[in-house]
């Protein structure tokens, strides 16, 4: 990149990922809809992957390295990078207007996806961790996320939402802390700063910095919970 030499070509794809590290990258074909994962370095194919039967519309892989999936309309998947292995698979029909995003936790052993609910699941064991309603300032009928972002020590989850606003949550908890509001439209793209300070969003003609707040403690999550719980009851 930083002389700007041509390292290599591959054929043409409509989706692209790359790892953190630079090692790999995963395609999905433009004409096939095929997904390859491919050498950072050569361009050619690492390894071939376990088959779902169907193409996925994104990509996404660990912080780590280790892993990377994806959503399809037939739920979402992660692969072993060294082997090609597929480690998890939901059977779960997905729409990808309600569905577009997912994350996998830094160290590779969560997944992240949104539809009606923000859901986390093990990837090790398969079993659902969370199903969370995501709290907008628009009471609509179906809220949709665009875009979703671990911190880099995955302590923080970043959730773009189609009506304007950034969640930021706990991990693992998914308690909410915050919410950025000031884009006037859907907020199509949110990632952290490397140093986890900051999140940067963007819509269709602007993009905006937020600071993190520092995480709250487990008594003052458990505190505000208990708050919210007593409000509810009181209205």
């Amino acid at each position: 990149i930083q002389a700007g030499k041509l390292l290599f070509e591959c054929a043409a794809a409509c989706f692209v990922a790359i790892s953190p590290d630079d090692r790999f990258i995963a395609t999905i074909g433009n004409d096939s809809k095929e997904t390859s994962l491919l050498s950072g370095r050569t361009g050619r194919q690492v390894c071939e992957l376990e088959p779902i039967g169907t193409p996925l519309w994104t990509l996404a892989f660990s912080a780590n390295g280790n892993v990377f999936g994806g959503l399809s309309s037939k739920g979402p998947a992660v692969w072993d990078v060294a082997s090609g292995k597929l480690l998890f698979a939901l059977e779960r029909r997905l729409q990808f207007y309600k569905s577009k995003t997912m994350a996998i936790s830094p160290d590779g052993e969560s997944i992240v996806f949104a539809e009606e609910l923000v859901e986390v699941w093990s990837i090790k064991s398969g079993n659902k961790l969370h199903a969370v309603p995501f709290l907008l300032r628009h009471r609509l009928n179906v809220p949709r996320v665009e875009s979703l972002a671990f911190s880099p020590d995955g302590s923080m989850l970043a959730i773009a939402t189609y009506h304007g606003d950034v969640l930021l949550w706990t991990f693992p908890d998914c308690e909410q802390v915050a919410v950025f509001s000031g884009h006037e439209t859907g907020v199509e793209a949110v990632c952290f700063s490397a140093d986890g300070r900051y999140i940067v969003s963007y819509c269709s003609y602007q993009a905006r910095q937020w600071n993190v707040p520092p995480r709250p403690s487990s008594c003052e999550l458990q505190a505000e919970a208990i708050d919210r719980r007593d409000r509810r009851r009181g209205s």
